[in-house]
C-alpha cells in the first residue's frame, strides 16, 4: 500500500494522495495537523504547510508552537510584517502560559521554617490562592493567623504583609525561600 502510494504521489505530485488526509480532517487533532506541516514543510510546500499550520490555530488560537513555524515559513518568503506579528503572538502566548504554570506551581500549602529578625525560629502552615491577578498568602504560626497579598514579579513573589514586604524567590523544586523585615528574618516554605 505505502509503495503504491509514494509510486501515485510522484505522478501526481501536485494532488494530495495521502489516505490519512481524510482521516485527519474527519477527526482533526494538533498533533496530526503538525505532521502534515512537517512533511509539507520538509518538501517546500509552504502554501500547503501554512494551511496546515492555520488549521492548528483554528483548533486552539492559543497554541504558539504554530505561531513560531507560522512566522519561520513567513520569513523564508521575506512576508516580513506578517511574519513580526505571528512570532510576537508565539512569544506573548509562551510568556503567558510559562506565566499560568508558575501560578498554578504556587497555589497550594506549604510548610513554614522560618526565623524572625531577632534570630528565634518559627514553624507552621501557609497556604497560598491565586485570585484576581493577586497572590493571597494565610500564615498559622503557633495558633495565630497571618494575612498577605502580592504579585509574582520576574520570578519572585512579593506578599504585603502588615506593612512589611516578604520576598520570596521560587526555587525549580517548589521551595520558596523568603526574606523580610529588610533581609533580617527568613520565610522559607516548602511544599505540604
Amino acid at each position: 500500500m505505502i509503495a503504491i502510494y509514494k509510486q501515485a504521489q510522484t505522478l501526481y505530485p501536485d494532488v494530495d494522495l495521502d489516505p490519512l488526509t481524510r482521516q485527519i480532517d474527519r477527526n482533526p487533532s494538533i498533533s496530526a495537523y503538525y505532521y502534515r506541516y512537517l512533511s509539507y514543510y520538509e518538501a517546500e510546500k509552504f502554501d500547503l504547510a501554512l494551511a496546515e499550520l492555520n488549521k492548528i490555530i483554528k483548533l486552539d488560537s492559543n497554541y504558539p508552537y504554530a505561531y513560531w513555524y507560522k512566522g519561520r515559513i513567513l520569513l523564508e518568503r521575506e512576508e516580513k510584517q506578517k511574519a513580526i506579528a505571528n512570532l510576537e503572538t508565539a512569544a506573548k502566548l509562551f510568556k503567558e502560559q510559562r506565566n499560568t504554570r508558575k501560578q498554578k506551581q504556587l497555589v497550594g500549602n506549604y510548610n513554614v521554617d522560618a526565623k524572625n529578625p531577632d534570630g528565634s525560629s518559627y514553624y507552621g502552615k501557609a497556604s497560598i490562592k491565586y485570585k484576581n491577578g493577586r497572590y493571597q498568602i494565610i500564615w498559622e504560626i503557633k495558633g495565630e493567623t497571618y494575612y498577605g497579598s502580592g504579585i509574582l514579579e520576574n520570578d519572585l513573589l512579593k506578599i504585603n504583609w502588615d506593612g512589611d514586604l516578604v520576598i520570596y524567590f521560587i526555587k525549580e523544586d517548589g521551595t520558596l525561600l523568603g526574606t523580610w523585615a529588610n533581609g533580617r528574618g527568613t520565610d522559607n516554605l516548602s511544599v505540604d
